[in-house]
């Protein structure tokens, strides 16, 4: 090889062997332009269910297509140029360079939608985000977004998701058991707390158990649990989630009808709510002492002070030692017939000498 035909150093970023014209700003142009008019088109196909949350359907919906798009021409880029996962900065080629500028054209739609019809702290933090990408995709970094665009498709399932989410109620029994039986949960495309972060987002409007229920679950790593069966409940409670109010007011009774009656026996109302299941069968001061106690109100009582004394005081029928002073009186008793007062025909009555 001739000196003349090295190439220099910077032959590979500054490609030379690509003939085709560079129409990168028109492809972001008509990708935006392109995705407004889908997104009229979407608002006129909102289903009856959805009619509340109308922007929000249109936004996942025109981003679901957005991931099907990219992720089939992601693929179809790394198929025609292989080489491209071992340099994803400086290698690519004019399908990867018009997929970039494809979805630098949906972020530009996406900043504007956002800008003319959401104005909230999160929109704020998106457009941020959009601008961040639209910056990153821009530079010589096509194959980085390759890579990227191949996220989508593992959120797939994600969009569908969402996009159901809008037409059903998040409240639902099934739908935290829906989500969990994707495989979407496996996927770390944001990083290690995937799993934390989808939910952190509006997903967390599906809190049908209760007030803090999703975030005590989704600060642990219960996610992990058996999701794909019908107890999932179960071995949620099984952890320290029981101080969640996963059931509303019947949640003690049925917590304490399972085995989680071995949980924190030292707790204050534990022994009230304990013996309000089955565990009334405990006989700890008499033999009726289950039934006794619990048909009134003594389980208010302190079982470590006065409590003897309110047992006793039921239908125990206990021996009770009143200690006040008894006076007795002696009943009036008849002397001899000798002693008889011959005048009135009486006797005379003898008393106690303490009177």
């Amino acid at each position: 090889m001739n000196a003349t035909d090295a190439k220099p150093p910077s032959a590979e970023i500054w490609r030379d062997d690509i003939k085709e014209p560079n129409n990168g700003y028109y492809i972001v142009l008509s990708s935006a332009v392109i995705f407004f008019i889908v997104s009229k088109i979407v608002l006129l196909l909102v289903p009856p269910v959805a009619q509340k949350s109308t922007w929000k359907w249109k936004n996942i919906t025109v981003s679901f297509i957005h991931s099907i798009i990219s992720s089939v021409w992601a693929v179809s880029c790394f198929y025609e140029r292989p080489d491209m996962a071992e340099d994803l900065i400086t290698v690519f080629t004019a399908l990867s360079h018009s997929l970039a500028s494809f979805s630098v054209g949906y972020f530009v739609y996406d900043l504007y939608d956002l800008m003319a019809t959401r104005k909230s702290r999160q929109s704020v933090e998106l457009m941020g985000h959009h601008v961040v990408i639209r910056n990153v995709n821009g530079c010589n970094f096509v194959g980085n977004t390759q890579t990227e665009a191949n996220s989508c498709g593992d959120n797939f399932r994600i969009h569908v998701y969402k996009t159901k989410q809008t037409e059903v109620d998040s409240r639902g029994d099934n739908f935290r058991i829906h989500i969990f039986k994707t495989k979407q949960t496996e996927a770390n495309s944001r990083g290690d707390n995937f799993i934390i972060h989808i939910f952190k987002t509006k997903q967390t409007e599906a809190n049908s158990r209760g007030g803090n229920f999703r975030i005590h679950i989704f600060k642990t790593k219960q996610t992990e649990a058996n999701s794909r069966g019908d107890n999932f409940r179960i071995h949620i409670f099984k952890t320290k989630q029981t101080e969640a109010n996963s059931r509303g007011d019947n949640f003690r009774i049925r917590i304490f009808k399972t085995n989680q009656t071995e949980a924190n026996s030292r707790g204050d109302n534990f022994r009230i709510h304990i013996f309000k299941t089955k565990q009334t069968e405990v006989n700890s001061r008499g033999d009726n002492f289950r039934i006794h106690i619990f048909k009134t109100k003594l389980t208010e009582a302190d079982s470590r002070g006065d409590f003897r004394i309110h047992v006793f005081k039921t239908n125990q029928k206990s021996t009770v030692v009143e200690t006040t002073l008894e006076y007795t009186f002696l009943k009036p008793t008849r002397q001899k017939p000798k002693d008889m007062n011959l005048k009135t025909g009486r006797m005379p009555q003898v008393y106690s000498p303490g009177l």
